[in-house]
């Protein structure tokens, strides 16, 4: 098994989140490309940078590992790997259930249903002004509303 948990960043490194995670994807790609057919684990995948370049990325290490036959578990906030795993039958996505009213997480398993963070929600349950969060919902795309 091979993964990218937490976050390794480092001042003393010179370690971004975001680099640090790329070290470890650069590892187990290699890995993957010696033939292990690995289980690979990937919180968060591509995090900690410009979020539609870390959402192509993404994107395109996940289908590299398919393609070389790793098996894998990808957490994600990108609606982009979420859509890929609609288009491409080697994929398929999974969300747990929130109670929003209570965030609490509801522990049923949903397959084929791409989670939503419920950001907004959080944000406004946790107490950030109704107007900063009704500005957000404001600034969402219509795609990202819908999806």
């Amino acid at each position: 098994m091979l993964s990218d948990v937490g976050d390794e960043q480092s001042l003393i490194k010179n370690l971004s989140t975001f680099s640090a995670h790329i070290r470890s994807v650069v590892r187990i790609l290699g890995a993957a490309a010696e033939g292990r057919q690995p289980l690979v684990l990937l919180d968060e995948l591509a995090t900690g940078t410009d979020p539609s370049e870390g959402a192509a990325l993404a994107c395109a290490i996940t289908r590299t590992l398919v393609d070389r036959g790793a098996t894998l578990v990808v957490t994600t906030h990108y609606d982009a790997l979420k859509a890929l795993a609609m288009t491409d039958a080697r994929l398929r996505n999974a969300s747990v259930g929130l109670e929003v009213e209570r965030l609490m997480p509801t522990f049923e398993l949903r397959w084929d249903v791409p989670g939503t963070s419920s950001a907004l929600d959080v944000a406004a349950r946790f107490g950030l002004e109704h107007d900063i969060v009704a500005a957000a919902r404001a600034h969402l795309p219509e795609s990202e509303r819908t999806f």
